[in-house]
């Protein structure tokens, strides 16, 4: 907390500190706040969890949205578990602004990895086989997604059903990830290639 905001005090100086620290302590009870409402309303979000605001979680059932000790959502993340989807979230875990995680069916996401801003993870797809029905009345193909420990996702990747992702992976800004990686790689590109060894 200190290394926050001495910095503030040396730029800006003391009325300038009160003013930020009152929004910082303001901002700290409003997260506290909303992990409490979602806590009553079934979804298990650990108390230590923080919110940056305008964050969004549905669950068709409860106790179907899972989110561990010390971790961390920016602002406008989405969470959604329909259809008996289901998301696990571990400890240590930074989810940064404007991302997506949308389940069907299950999505895993390991201790201590790092989700960029607008990244989008799925589990599940529209069916796209010939026929005579129209597209939304097809149905969906679903698949688990499970994201390793300590994995890093750049910038506006894409996560798609199926995929597994190592644990000590790096997924490149932009990435369209269609097919697992193995731990310890850097994969990028649209479909996702691995890069090299990391």
């Amino acid at each position: 907390m200190m290394e926050k905001i001495l910095p503030i005090i040396r730029r800006k100086g003391i009325f300038e500190f009160f003013f930020q620290a009152s929004f910082l302590v303001w901002g700290m009870f409003l997260s506290k706040l909303g992990v409490l409402v979602l806590r009553i309303r079934g979804y298990q979000l650990d108390p230590t969890v923080s919110l940056g605001g305008e964050n969004s979680f549905s669950q068709s059932r409860k106790n179907s949205i899972f989110v561990g000790r010390n971790s961390e959502l920016g602002r406008r993340v989405k969470l959604l578990a329909g259809f008996g989807g289901n998301i696990k979230i571990g400890q240590n875990v930074r989810i940064y602004e404007n991302t997506i995680i949308d389940s069907h069916s299950r999505i895993t996401i390991g201790d201590h990895t790092l989700i960029a801003p607008f990244v989008y993870i799925t589990d599940y797809d529209h069916k796209i086989e010939r026929g005579r029905k129209p597209l939304l009345q097809r149905g969906y193909v679903r698949e688990n997604v499970e994201i390793g420990r300590n994995v890093w996702i750049g910038t506006k990747a894409i996560i798609l059903k199926g995929v597994t992702i190592g644990r000590n992976s790096v997924i490149g800004a932009g990435a369209v990830v269609t097919r697992s990686v193995p731990p310890g790689c850097l994969a990028a590109g649209v479909p996702a290639k691995i890069i090299r060894k990391i």
